[in-house]
C-alpha cells in the first residue's frame, strides 16, 4: 500500500524518461520500517518484551553518529541513490541511506506517542493510517502524496504543529534522534556493562564487536577496526579504520581479552596500550579510557503509563 497505492508525488513518474526524486522517503521507508518492526513484535514473531531493547539499540546507534551534527535527514533522502551505493570507512561521519529507515522509524513512533498522549488514548497512528489508505478498495491506481498532504491528514487526526515537528527532525540538522517518544511512552535510556540483546545478536551473526558507545571502537573478531566514533578515546588516541589490533593491555587480541581489559581499566588510572598494525607498520597507541563496557537499554520511568505496551498490544483491525 505505502509505495504502490500511496506514493510520494516525486516518486511517481509517467514514463521512464523522467527521473524519480526521493525527498519523501522519510515517509515511504520510515513509516514502512516503523510498522514492519512494530508488527513483528505485536504479532509475536519477535518477543514483545524485547521491543524496548530493540529501540534502545536503534536510538543509541543513531545518536552516536557524529555526521548528524552537519547532515539533516532530508539530505539523505534526496541523495538516496548515491547513499545506497556509498562504500568505505567513516560511514558514521557521512551518515548512510539506512538512517532514513531507522530514524524514520523513531520519527513515526514519536508521532504515534504524540497522538496518543494528546488525544488521551482515544486515537493513535492507526487513525492516520486509515485516512491515509482510504478508500479500502480501488482499482490498480497510484495516489501520490506531498508533505502538505501528510501533515494535513495528521492534523485531521490530532491537531498539532506537525510542520514544525518534521521541520525539526527531517529538514533541519538534529543533534539527536527523536527522544520525546521514549519519555512520553514511559521509558528512558540507560547504560550498563550488560550487553544489549540486539547488539549481541548482531555481533554473533556478523562476527564483529561493537564497542562504539564506550571506548569508541567498532571492529571485527580478528581485531580489524571498521569504524571509530568521533570524540571517543579511540579517536583521540589516533586509531582509525583498516588498522588491526594485535594486542591490548599487553595481551594478544581477542574480543574476550578486549572486554576484560576494558573492565579492568575502570579500576586503574593509567592508559591502555593498543599494539596496532597498518600497512606493514606496527605502533603502540595509548588510550585514556576508564568507562568500561557500555551498552544501551530502556528502563521504565516509575509512576508513568507504559505506552509501548499499549502500542505493541494486538488488537482487532477496524
Amino acid at each position: 500500500m505505502n509505495g504502490k497505492y500511496r506514493r510520494p508525488f516525486d516518486l511517481w513518474q509517467p514514463n521512464f524518461q523522467m527521473p524519480e526524486h526521493t525527498e519523501l522517503l522519510w515517509v515511504y521507508e520510515g513509516m514502512n520500517q516503523y510498522l514492519g518492526d512494530l508488527l513483528s513484535f505485536r504479532m509475536g514473531i519477535r518477543e514483545p518484551s524485547k521491543y524496548p531493547e530493540y529501540l534502545a539499540a536503534m536510538y543509541a546507534r543513531l545518536d552516536a553518529e557524529s555526521g548528524r551534527e552537519t547532515t539533516p535527514l532530508i539530505d539523505l533522502t534526496t541523495g538516496a541513490p548515491y547513499y545506497y551505493e556509498a562504500r568505505g570507512p567513516w560511514s558514521n561521519l557521512r551518515r548512510t541511506a539506512g538512517d532514513f529507515y531507522a530514524e524514520g522509524e523513531l520519527i513515526w513512533l514519536d508521532a504515534d506517542t504524540i497522538i496518543r498522549e494528546r488525544s488521551h488514548g482515544r486515537k493513535s497512528l492507526d487513525d492516520f493510517l486509515h485516512l491515509y489508505s482510504e478508500p479500502a478498495l480501488t482499482g490498480p491506481i497510484t495516489k501520490p502524496y506531498t508533505r502538505t498532504d501528510i501533515e494535513s491528514l495528521l492534523n485531521d487526526v490530532q491537531p498539532y504543529d506537525w510542520h514544525a515537528f518534521f521541520e525539526r527532525y527531517v529538514y533541519s540538522v538534529s543533534p539527536h534522534p527523536p527522544s520525546g517518544d521514549l519519555a512520553r511512552a514511559g521509558w528512558r535510556l540507560v547504560w550498563s556493562e550488560d550487553s544489549n540483546a540486539f547488539i549481541e545478536a548482531g555481533e554473533a551473526m556478523r562476527h564483529y564487536d561493537d564497542e562504539s558507545f564506550g571506548v569508541g571502537l567498532f571492529l571485527d573478531d580478528t581485531g580489524k577496526i571498521l569504524s571509530v566514533r568521533q570524540g571517543s578515546a579511540a579517536w583521540n588516541a589516533g586509531l582509525g579504520p583498516n588498522m588491526t589490533i594485535l594486542a591490548v593491555g599487553n595481551q594478544a587480541f581477542s574480543p574476550k581479552v578486549l572486554h576484560y581489559v576494558l573492565r579492568e581499566a575502570t579500576h586503574a588510572s593509567g592508559t591502555i596500550p593498543f599494539v596496532v598494525q597498518q600497512d606493514g607498520w606496527v605502533n603502540t597507541y595509548e588510550l585514556n579510557y576508564h568507562g568500561g563496557l557500555r551498552y544501551p537499554h530502556l528502563e521504565r520511568i516509575p509512576g508513568t503509563p507504559d505506552m509501548l505496551a499499549q502500542i505493541m498490544a494486538p488488537h482487532r483491525a477496524r
